[in-house]
C-alpha cells in the first residue's frame, strides 16, 4: 500500500486507511471463536454492561483508561484508498480468523 500511495498520481499529502471497515471488538471474536475451535477457547463472545467497566475501573487502572471511549464509534471510510490506490479489503469475518491462526500456527496464542 506504501509503495502504491508514492506511486499515485493523486494529490500527495492525502491518508490513505489500511483497513476493510470499523468492527465492535465482539464482531472480531466471534468469527474466530467460529472458525478456531478449541483454539479459541479463551476469547470472549459476550460484553460486560459499560456500568460494569466503570465500576471496575475505580480500582483497576487498565479498566479507567478505557471508560473515555465505552460506546463510543469511531467510522472509518476506505472509500479514498479503495479509489486512489485501487485496493479491496478483507473483511473481519475473514480476516480476524486468519490472524488468529497465525499467531496459533507461530507458537504465540
Amino acid at each position: 500500500m506504501q509503495r502504491l500511495a508514492l506511486e499515485t498520481t493523486e494529490p500527495s499529502g492525502w491518508r490513505y486507511l489500511a483497513v476493510s471497515g470499523t468492527a465492535w471488538f465482539l464482531d472480531m471474536m466471534r468469527p474466530i471463536k467460529a472458525k478456531l475451535g478449541v483454539h479459541a477457547k479463551k476469547v470472549p463472545t459476550s460484553e460486560l454492561p459499560n456500568f460494569l467497566i466503570r465500576l471496575i475501573g475505580i480500582f483497576d487502572p487498565t479498566a479507567r483508561a478505557i471508560v473515555p471511549d465505552l460506546g463510543l464509534y469511531i467510522g472509518v471510510d476506505n472509500r479514498r484508498t479503495r479509489i486512489a490506490l485501487g485496493m479491496e479489503f478483507i473483511g473481519v469475518e475473514e480476516s480476524a480468523p486468519a490472524m488468529a491462526q497465525s499467531l496459533v500456527d507461530l507458537g504465540l496464542a
